[in-house]
């Protein structure tokens, strides 16, 4: 059965990545600077958070999957082609000029992310993104698609996990975790997100974590003092997590029809809201005559936010979840034959 409460985290994951991003174009040289305002900004918690979604679902996936193989090929092309999409556009709007803001980027004294993007791209590039942006080949056309390599090799690892435990008793499988997650910390923490991910789906599985309100009160309290003291954002976006599955609380409020509609949309929000923030918002920016900075940024972040969510709920139903999903099950029925 569907988490509704699952895609109710992921939308408002999806949303911190966006507000760290235009924090990161416009509100730097404001410098905001408080314990809430820095959480609801913070995109590196905002990607463990997803890698760890990822995982779980991903985990979640295979049980009802008897071809491992179906899992990654269409995490490929679930992945490649509302990607792909995104990427055609922004070619179109690059040739037509639309991303010439260096100027306005500079004065706002913007994140280096910000200046480098669209300063250093290529037709070649575009062409190697299309083909490659599964493993995070995306580098100055769609800077934060860096993470969909994650995903993406993730899923393998996850799969492979998968078949080794699926027969061993739960204090087992915490050791195989254990020795995973100490190799995969060499190579990269992101990996170790997405395996924790899947580590908390089995162990519910297994009836090993409590689902009640207290443990949720300590994972939650636990995520605030561990982010409060800036360890890895890997451990507080993993008890931020398990502070859901421990409260009918959090569950229902993130069951809720808006959050769940967040939900649904967050992939699309996710790869439209930097194209967005470097066109429109700064077009916005250098049209409207406000001397006030706080005033100015303020009427640019509404209007964005507006049109990100009208925009991203179009791409989902047409695109992502309608043109993308009916190619992806077309190349799947035909790499069957």
């Amino acid at each position: 059965m569907r988490k509704h409460y699952i895609d109710g985290l992921k939308g408002i994951a999806a949303i911190v990545v966006f507000l760290s991003h235009f924090k990161a174009v416009f509100v730097n040289p404001l410098k905001i600077d408080n314990f809430v305002y820095s959480i609801f900004t913070d995109g590196s918690l905002a990607v463990n958070i997803f890698l760890i979604l990822s995982g779980y679902l991903v985990s979640m996936s295979l049980e009802t999957k008897k071809k491992y193989q179906d899992v990654i090929l269409k995490r490929y092309f679930r992945l490649a082609l509302p990607i792909a999409v995104i990427l055609l556009l922004e070619g179109v709007l690059f040739a037509f000029g639309a991303f010439n803001h260096q100027e306005t980027l500079q004065l706002l004294k913007a994140n280096d992310i910000a200046i480098y993007s669209y300063s250093n791209v290529s037709w070649l590039g575009l062409i190697y993104a299309l083909f490659l942006s599964p493993i995070g080949q995306c580098r100055g056309w769609l800077d934060p698609a860096w993470m969909m390599k994650y995903i993406f090799f993730g899923t393998f690892a996850v799969v492979i996990l998968k078949t080794a435990i699926q027969e061993l008793t739960y204090k087992k499988k915490f050791v195989v975790f254990v020795l995973t997650n100490g190799i995969l910390a060499f190579v990269s923490a992101y990996y170790v997100a997405v395996i924790c991910g899947m580590f908390i789906y089995e162990m519910l599985q297994d009836n090993i974590l409590p689902k009640k309100g207290i443990a949720s009160f300590f994972a939650f309290v636990g995520a605030l003092l561990a982010y409060s003291y800036k360890i890895h954002d890997l451990l507080p976006a993993t008890l931020l997590v398990l502070s859901v599955e421990f409260s009918g609380i959090f569950r229902r409020v993130l069951s809720s029809k808006g959050m769940v509609w967040l939900g649904k949309n967050s992939m699309s929000i996710y790869l439209i809201h930097w194209p967005l923030v470097c066109t429109l918002s700064l077009w916005m920016y250098e049209k409207i005559s406000i001397t006030d900075t706080f005033l100015r940024t303020g009427i640019v972040f509404v209007l964005t936010f507006v049109l990100l969510l009208f925009l991203s709920n179009i791409f989902s139903k047409m695109i992502e979840n309608g043109l993308c999903a009916n190619a992806t099950n077309s190349i799947l029925k035909r790499l069957k034959r």
